[in-house]
Parts: C-alpha cells; sequence; structure tokens
C-alpha cells in the first residue's frame, strides 16, 4: 500500500466531519471490510497511480492516484451522510495527508449500490463508491 492512502486515511480520521458519521475512527479500513466490522465503515482501495511525465518523457516527481472509497451502512441515509462529510472534508484540499504532500485532492465520482445479506450478517448493506483523485509528490528513485 502506498503512503499516499495511508495519508488519506490519516486525514479523514483527523477531520470531525468524517469522524461524527462513524462509531469510532477504526472503522477505516484498508482493502475489504472486515467481517464482524460495524457500521457505518469506510474501505480505501488504492484504483491507480500514474507517474506524471515531460513531453520528453522525463519523470516530474508528481503522481495522479486514484483511490476507491466506499462506504458501507445498513441505512441509505448513514451511507449518503458520511459519503457527503468525505466529499466536504475532500474536495478541493491541498496541504499534507499524513506525511504526504497533496498539491490538490477532489472527488471524481459516485455510485451507490446495495448489497444482499450473507447468512450471520447484519441484513442489508448499502454501499456508496467514491473516487478520490489525488495530485501529489514522489520521491524519484536515485539513478
Amino acid at each position: 500500500m502506498s503512503d499516499i492512502v495511508k495519508g488519506l486515511r490519516t486525514y479523514l480520521v483527523s477531520k470531525t466531519v468524517v469522524t461524527s458519521t462513524l462509531a469510532s475512527a477504526g472503522d477505516v479500513y484498508y482493502g475489504d471490510l472486515p467481517q464482524g466490522a460495524s457500521f457505518p465503515a469506510i474501505v480505501l482501495r488504492k484504483v491507480s497511480s500514474e507517474p506524471q511525465r515531460t513531453l520528453a518523457g522525463a519523470a516530474t516527481g508528481r503522481v495522479r492516484t486514484r483511490v476507491q472509497v466506499d462506504v458501507h451502512g445498513v441505512t441509505h441515509q448513514t451511507v449518503e451522510t458520511t459519503s457527503q462529510a468525505i466529499e466536504k472534508a475532500v474536495e478541493y484540499f491541498s496541504g499534507t495527508m499524513g506525511t504526504e504532500p497533496v498539491h490538490r485532492a477532489y472527488v471524481d465520482h459516485g455510485v451507490e449500490s446495495l448489497l444482499s445479506p450473507v447468512a450471520g450478517d447484519q441484513g442489508s448493506n448499502h454501499v456508496a463508491t467514491t473516487d478520490v483523485v489525488l495530485w501529489h509528490k514522489q520521491t524519484l528513485p536515485s539513478t
């Protein structure tokens, strides 16, 4: 996992607008939603990372990373509230996320779905998926 995803998590759990919608700040996960997690919960997944280059092909040290942010909840309303809180925290952000310098962050798009319950599960699981795009600095490897 790249440091930028860790940085995004650190940033999100530091924002009251986001954590006030969760049972605890620990309800932000990487990769997969753990079995038995409390709802609402946030799951972060790096989708892509695209190093930026000059027209001559030289690396610039800037990267465009797309992170999929899934919000899981029992009701549509809790998922919507948490998704809106994430958008408020991230949209037009410029600064540091964790230890990562971010030039610009924005929400790209979102979709909501309803997952059927699994045996022993809490019931239906509403999921809102949003992509967060982060333009950030990357340390270039020495040659």
